[in-house]
Order: C-alpha cells, then structure tokens, then sequence
C-alpha cells in the first residue's frame, strides 16, 4: 500500500490560543530543532467554538499565523475539522441540539465534548458549513498535511458524578426517527420485528413503526438482548456515517489529501461511546489510536498493555486496508487532578511509546502536547514545561526524531513479521457482553491470552468473525476468549478453518449464545461442539480451589470462574483434569486436517490476574509448533517474560529489530530469529552487534538495530 504522507509524521499538538502570542515562533522553532515536523492543531482544544464565536464571522489569525510559522520552519499542519466542539450560539439556533440520555436529561454544554446530537440535522448542516470554510481558507495551504476529523467520535466518554458507567445515548427525537428507519430498512416487515424482539417478561406487539422506541434497559437490567443489539449496532453505524459525511466532503474538494479519525481501545467505556473501530476505519484514509500508558496506572498493573493497545489498533487498519497513526501518545505526567498524576511520564517512557509503536509500523507519531497548558489541571505533561523551557522528554524525542529522519524511506515502507496466530474478537459479542455486565471478564480473557504468547516472543494478531468468514485469515491459530456470541456463519468459518488444517482454542462457555443473544440449545452451539468433540452437560460457578487442573505432563495450572462439564466424544483425548473431581478439564480433538482445544474453565484469565510459566507453556503447547518471531534467552537469569519486547520489522531486504525493557533492571540477552546473521548497527549509539553476542538493554529502555546492508 502506498504510503498517504512523504515521511514518517513525527511531531505534536499544538494550542497557540492558550499560550502568549510572542511565544508562538519560539515553540515552533523548537520543535523544528527538535526534528518535529508536523503540528495537530484545531481538532478539539482550540478550534470551532474558539474560531467562530459569531456565526458568519469567523476569526482566522492565531490560525493563519501557525500556518504562517509551521511554512517558515519546515513542518506541516494536521488540521482538525472541530466538528467535535461546536459554538455555543449552535444551542441557540437548535435549541433540541443536545443529546438525551436514557432517562431524558439533555447532556450539559461546558464540558466534555460529544455534547452535540449527530442526528440532529441542523448540527450536521452547521458542521458542513464549517468545514466548507476551513476548505476555503486552508484546502490549498502548502503547510497543510491532512484532516482530522472529530477527537475521538463518539458519545461522553465521561460518566457523571454518582454513576457506576457511562451514560446511554442518544435518545433525542432526531437519533429515534434515524433508529426507527434503520429498523425498516433492517427487518423490512414489522412482523420480524415481533419476532426477533420477543423476550420474557414483555412481549410487545408492533403494529407501526412509530410505536418502536430505543431500548432504555440493558439486558442486565432485564431489557431485551436482540433489541439492545440492534440499539448499539445503530449507535456504530450512524457514528461511522457522522465521520464519512466529513471526510466525502474533503475528498470533493481535495481528493489527494488524507484524513484521520482517532479512537482507543481496551479503556472500558468503547461500547457506550459507540466507538466502532472497523466501521471507523473504513470512513477514512487513516485510523488512528491514541496511546495513554499511564492513565489509572495501567502500564505497572497490565504489563501487556502497550503492546496489546498496538496490536489491535494495527490489526484494525491492516484489516480495513487503512494506515495505523498514533495522532495522540502521553507526552508527560498524566491524569489524576489534585490527587495526580497517575504517571509521572519521563524520557524513557517516550523512548518506548515510540519504539513499539513505530514496531508496528505507525506511519505518524503525535505527542499530546508540545508544550503544558494550565487551564487543564487533570495534568497533562509535555514535552516542554509550561514556560515553553525544554524537559528531558523533550530532548528524548529529539534523539528519535533524528533517527528515524534518517531512515525515514525504512520506516515508512517497513512491515511487521506477518503473525500465524490470532484472537478472535467480535464487537456483536463485546456488546452483548457489556448489556450482561460481563465486560471485565471479556477484558480479563483477551488480556490472558494475548499476554500468555506475547510474553513468549509469539506475534498475536486480533481478527474479526467477519475476517474468518471471508476467508481472509492468514493464520495457524485461532483462540475464542470469552467468545459468547457465535453465530452460524461464523461457527461455520471455525469449522472450515479447523477441516482445513487450522488449530482452534476455545475457552468455557464458548458459543453459548446465537446471532440474536439467545441461548444455543446445544454448547458450544453453532456448530462447534463438532469441531471440540465437546458438549456441555452442565456449567457453574466454582470455587479457586475447585479449578485447579492437573495436566498430563505433570503440570498444574489454574483456571477462574466456571467449571464446564463435558461429554466427551468418543476419540477425544483428555490433556487434564480437574484436581478435586477428576473431570475433564483441558481435552483435544482431531477434526479434519487440524485440531481443537477446549478448556473447561478460563485460565486465559487466570494467567491475567496471575501469571505463571505453566500457564504459558499451556498455551505454547497448543501451538503445535507455531515458531516465534524473535527468542529471547536472558543470561542474568532474571524473569524477562513480562518486561522485555522483541519485534521485527522488514522492508525490501533489510530487517529492523526493535527492543524495548520495561522491567526496573537491566537485562542482559541472547537473541535469536530467523536470518539474524551478520552485522546489525544501534541506531542509537552507531555501536555494531553482530548476532549470537550479549546484548544488554538498560532498565526502562530500548533500542533499535539495524542490519548492515546497503538499501
């Protein structure tokens, strides 16, 4: 795929309204000096509500004057649509313009952006009008880099004061008749509607469609499943169209010129926000994910959460055919207000933000922000204090600015080792999951999984349902953590991959609900009690001490939460059982060409809330010889399994081998991959490593190497 921007994008954002204008060229020469060569401005701190504060009169001068600096000085201006933050005269013009939760109280103004109801058409007119002018001024400003489009779409990421969650969204009368023609166009007659809503204790019989309102309970609460499905898959699509009206409104004006939209994942609050990242990424030219490591300590208590954060956003665009950005990365001491920060950021930290994300071949890399701002008090470092006087952060950057400059052909075209195994994650089944209260085991799974392979040098994708059913997947392996919802399309896609060679690893409770959130009458349904050679017989909560498994190599491993009993078909062969009752607790089974592997408990998560070198080598046996991407040998003995990365990337006939350490001490490593021969350059130091010595990489550190081939 060709490559939407002339280098890598390294740089920052930048609000030039919250700092004294005689500063604005100073900053800007910095960051020229520091190699920073874009600027993301506009997109939410200062952009519509700041520039328009009359409507029809919109004041242009701090922006034409940082268009004015970025020209003189070499860099290039990602620029925000502002859609995000309209003027507060919108509210006057469309006094209905705000969203409605689900209990009928208007989101207030004068807080978290997303306040706005995308449904309402008068919004959707003055945002069209709005960016026609930003079209006008800047479309053909030789400053100008790309779009991006809205800050993070989607409703409040932030719940009120007193909830436990976020709150439902939006209820409003536009949103409602926008949900009633989706409806129609969906079940076509209202008698479907009757059918695939039905649900103990209600039983409402449509006879218009007008009589249909959004569902106000979650399935938790005892709302209807199919209908809370059908609610938040509507929220996805008018979202994704919200982001597609602005970016076909670019491309009929400027067609060569990129946009992005940026989101998160893995941060709890997705589903509420209806933060759909495959629909997302089909709207633009570019996903992009913002990076925040030290956000309610995340990076001490998840130690596979940076790398588990950048593979599924790399995955996300890999599947859309779609460049991976990073337009937002913690920059500085994090979160928190008074009682903050959660994380005091330093120059490490950013060494290894940048190497990991740019180990996955992020073709942009933006810092929030530059420079500190104080009407923010949450805390919200940068790369310079808030007298604009460099940190060691900032210097930092300078250092991988200068680097990747100089290998910027590399790093724009270079690839990650392609991955021969994947997690099977569905957004129909994290939805359903959320409706249930059950997101935090969902989280738990992934989180296992991924970091039972990664943290053995495995590379892990995450693919989709819709990927399996396409037939798209490239992979040896797939694993269904806390996979609820299956339905028959894709318990047929399993089925294919596993007849056809594939390993598949399923986990208890696999495949316990259809398409529509019901029950399967048979589990694993869909199917796939054929593919395990498995059927349920019954299913529990335990007890710890009743999920303990003893394995047949003498191995014992721990499982969480339920216990599955199991009738085994009469060629499946038992791996382990469970200690106190002697049942089935890990079982394989052939199936055509390949194999199944069904664990009757979920030690995906129990090796998330506690890890253990059994758990791993679990995981690595049912690999079946599924090869790491880079084995990594510790020589001082220390357990690295949880703290040391090793990725490759590949461009043309030159390799990248990207480490970083997140672990407290240094480590001294022997490393091994396939063609690692010859000499390799520290980009860093200019020091040479030839393959096969010690290699020893500081504490909270990293680099990158370099094999020593001319290009």
């Amino acid at each position: 795929m060709t490559s939407l921007l002339p280098f890598v994008s390294m740089g920052s954002s930048y609000y030039p309204p919250h700092h004294d204008p005689p500063d604005w060229e100073r900053d800007v020469q910095r960051m020229a000096a520091a190699g920073l060569n874009t600027i993301r401005t506009a997109e939410l701190l200062a952009s519509w509500d700041k520039i328009e504060k009359v409507r029809g009169a919109p004041d242009w001068s701090w922006l034409d004057r940082i268009f004015e600096l970025a020209q003189e000085y070499g860099l290039k201006i990602l620029l925000g649509t502002g859609s995000c933050n309209p003027p507060i005269w919108i509210k006057e013009l469309y006094p209905d313009i705000q969203i409605i939760s689900r209990d009928g109280v208007p989101y207030p103004t004068a807080t978290v952006w997303g306040w706005a109801s995308k449904a309402h058409p008068g919004y959707r007119f003055e945002v069209q009008r709005y960016l026609g002018l930003l079209l006008e001024r800047y479309g053909q400003h030789p400053a100008l880099l790309g779009w991006q489009i809205y800050n993070e779409p989607g409703f409040p990421l932030m719940k009120r004061e007193g909830s436990a969650n976020v709150d439902h969204y939006d209820y409003g009368p536009h949103s409602v008749r926008r949900f009633r023609a989706w409806l129609k166009a969906k079940y076509q007659d209202i008698a479907a509607i009757n059918v695939a809503w039905r649900w103990d204790p209600t039983h409402h019989q449509y006879s218009d469609w007008y009589q249909i309102d959004p569902p106000r309970s979650m399935p938790s609460e005892w709302g209807g499943v199919t209908m809370w499905l059908d609610w938040r898959e509507f929220q996805y699509d008018m979202l994704a169209e919200w982001i597609a009206m602005q970016h076909a409104q670019i491309k009929a004006r400027f067609p060569q010129q990129p946009t992005m939209t940026n989101i998160f994942a893995f941060s709890g609050r997705e589903i509420m926000m209806a933060m759909d990242g495959d629909r997302l990424a089909r709207a633009v030219d570019a996903i992009g994910y913002d990076l925040y490591p030290g956000i309610e300590g995340r990076l001490n208590a998840e130690p596979e959460y940076i790398a588990m954060f950048l593979d599924f956003g790399r995955c996300n665009a890999q599947r859309n055919q779609r460049e991976f950005w990073l337009p937002e990365i913690e920059s500085g001491p994090v979160d928190g207000w008074v009682l903050g920060p959660d994380h005091n950021t330093s120059a490490e930290d950013i060494l290894r933000y940048n190497l990991q994300g740019l180990a996955r071949g992020a073709r942009q890399i933006l810092y929030q922000g530059y420079r500190e701002w104080p009407c923010i008090p949450i805390h919200w470092g940068a790369l310079v204090d808030f007298h604009g006087e460099p940190t060691p952060r900032y210097e930092m950057a300078a250092k991988i600015n200068a680097l990747v400059k100089e290998h910027d052909e590399f790093f724009r075209q270079a690839q990650p080792t392609p991955a021969r195994v994947a997690i099977v994650y569905d957004l129909v089944n994290h939805t359903a999951l959320h409706g249930m209260a059950a997101v935090p085991h969902l989280r738990l799974a992934l989180r296992g999984c991924y970091s039972a392979l990664w943290s053995q040098g495995y590379r892990v994708d995450f693919t989709t349902p819709e990927e399996v059913m396409r037939g798209a997947h490239r992979y040896d392996v797939l694993l269904l953590p806390f996979l609820m919802l299956v339905n028959d399309e894709t318990g047929a896609a399993l089925k294919e991959f596993v007849r056809k060679g594939g390993t598949l690893i399923g986990f208890a409770k696999c495949a316990m609900l259809d398409h529509r959130g019901w029950s399967h009458a048979d589990r694993p349904g869909a199917g796939l009690s054929e593919v395990f050679g498995v059927l349920e017989s019954s299913i529990s909560k335990a007890a710890p001490e009743n999920l303990s498994i003893l394995l047949d190599n003498g191995h014992h491993v721990q499982g969480y939460w339920h216990q599955q009993l199991l009738k085994l078909a009469s060629d499946t062969r038992v791996l382990g059982t469970f200690e106190h009752d002697g049942t089935p607790a890990v079982v394989e089974y052939r199936y055509g060409q390949g194999r199944a592997y069904y664990i009757a408990t979920h030690v995906d998560m129990a090796h998330a809330l506690k890890p253990t070198w059994e758990q791993r080598a679990l995981f690595a046996r049912m690999l079946d010889g599924v090869g790491r991407e880079v084995v990594l040998e510790p020589l001082d003995g220390q357990d690295i399994a949880l703290t040391v990365e090793a990725r490759l990337l590949h461009h043309a006939a030159r390799s990248a081998l990207i480490i970083t350490n997140n672990g407290a001490q240094p480590v001294t490593l022997k490393v091994g991959f396939e063609g690692s021969g010859g000499a390799w350059t520290d980009l860093f130091s200019g020091q040479l490593w030839t393959a096969g010595e010690a290699l020893t990489i500081a504490a909270k550190a990293g680099t990158c190497l370099m094999q020593v081939e001319a290009y």
